[in-house]
Order: C-alpha cells, then structure tokens, then sequence
C-alpha cells in the first residue's frame, strides 16, 4: 500500500489531496468534506488558510469550510481591517435588502510564543510542552473519530426488527393501511411465540427478512395479542424488512473502526 500524507500541520491545494487519493466532497448544507482514501472523515481543511487555499469560503462563526451560504442564514462579509478591501452587492429592481453590521474578532497568535508561554505556566521545557499538545491533539483527533464511528453504529443499533403483511386488507383486524410493523424487545419474544422456535430462528438469522417463515395470520395474531400500544410493536414504523439487515451490515463494517481509535484513545 501506498504511503498516505497527513496534511495536519500544513495546507495543501486541491490537487494535492486528490494525487494522493484524498476525497474532497461538497454537501448539500454548503459544506466541505474531506475524507482520507480509506474514506475516514478528517478535519485539516476546516482553517481559514487552509480551506481559502482549497478555493472555498471560511465560516469563522461556525468554524467550518463552505462552498455555498447557508440560505437559512444572513449573508456575512470579512472585510480585512488592513488595507482597501470591500464587497460590492448588486440588488435587482423588485428586492428590497437591508443592512446589519456586527464585529466579530479574529486574534492571530504565534503558535510558538502560546507553546512559551504554556511551558511556562507549567514551569517545564518548551520542547516537553511541544510533545504535549502533540499528544493532546492527537487524543482529540481520536476522540472525534471515536465519536463519530460511535454515533454511526448507535444508529444503527436502533433500527428495529420489522414484519410485514402485503395484504392487509384481506385479514380483518389489520389496518389497510399498515403493511411493516417495527417489533420492540418483547415484541420478539412473542414474536417466537407465534412463529414457533424453528421458524423464529430463520427469521432471525436473516435479520427478518425471510418472509416465507410466516404468513399475514402470524401477523394479525401479533396485532390480536397487543392489547397496550407500543408493547409488542411501535405506533408507526417507518422501516423496512431490509432495514435491519442494512443496519448489520453496517455495525460490522464500522465496528473494527471504533474499536481502533478507542483503544488509540487509551494508549493517548
């Protein structure tokens, strides 16, 4: 495998990143994304350095890299304090604008004077410091990966088992409208109750989308035996029989992921 560059202490041009199988991504919120060839998210482009150098715009409210305006927001503008510069707006015969003015500060340090002066603070060597913030960096970036990965699988967790009847109508006590029914924890248990054993663990094994283990009666039997709402099955289920598989699939191929930087973070 080919070595991959982190960019994590200098600003690199688009065409850098993507010789080096680097994904630049614009989202619909107006966004950038940059994601590492193994496709892991990172966050070097979100600095107004480096992100003007990739060609896009600097939210410093929010701190992140855009290539839109959020049309939810005011139209900001940076004027540089510095020098002549401005932003010109053109306003068409039938719009009416307005004008709001606020200061925000931007206060740009040497990061080698903040590295002194830490180091003094703590009344040890500035290289010892050095090796610090490199650590405490680190253990940030691995604990935003963590988190992320975390959030993903979470996710995925709460994606239900779900039964479905294609025809309701012909069973009566079965809403028409209803065809997937999301089962809770103890909606299962009955569930095998119903199904039997054999039948139940062919389901199950295929993430509930083995619909030649039960019939629509199974169904309405399950709908019979709730007699409190939400027991057995949730009020509305917005998922699919395939979902659960999906979601599976998805906690197996993200869990090694978390599993490495959470064991990153304890070695930080």
């Amino acid at each position: 495998m080919s070595q991959i560059t982190l960019y994590g202490n200098s600003c690199k041009t688009k065409e850098q990143y993507e010789k080096d199988g680097f994904s630049i991504i614009e989202n619909s919120d107006g966004t950038v994304s940059l994601y590492a060839p193994n496709l892991d998210p990172l966050t070097y482009h979100e600095t107004k350095p480096c992100c003007e150098l990739l060609g896009y715009t600097f939210d410093i409210e929010n701190q992140k890299c855009r290539w839109a305006l959020d049309n939810e927001e005011l139209f900001k503008v940076v004027l540089n304090p510095e020098g002549n510069s401005s932003t010109l707006f053109s306003v068409d015969e039938n719009e009416t604008c307005s004008l709001e003015i606020s200061f925000d500060y931007l206060f740009v340090f040497n990061c080698d004077d903040l590295r002194n002066t830490r180091a003094k603070i703590n009344n040890i060597p500035p290289n010892v410091q050095s090796g610090i913030d490199k650590l405490e960096t680190a253990l940030n970036d691995a604990t935003v990966q963590y988190e992320f990965y975390k959030n993903i699988i979470d996710n995925a967790n709460e994606v239900p088992y779900v039964v479905e009847c294609l025809n309701p109508i012909l069973y009566n006590g079965l809403d028409p409208n209803i065809n997937n029914y999301c089962l809770t924890e103890t909606g299962l248990i009955q569930w095998e109750i119903i199904i039997g054993a054999d039948n139940y663990t062919k389901w199950f094994d295929s993430n509930g989308t083995d619909t030649e283990t039960y019939t629509c009666s199974d169904v309405q039997s399950l709908v019979n035996a709730q007699t409190t709402p939400g027991v057995y099955y949730t009020q509305t289920c917005d998922y699919t029989i395939y979902d659960k598989e999906i979601a599976n699939k998805t906690i197996q191929e993200n869990n090694a992921k978390l599993e490495y930087f959470e064991s990153k973070k304890t070695q930080l």
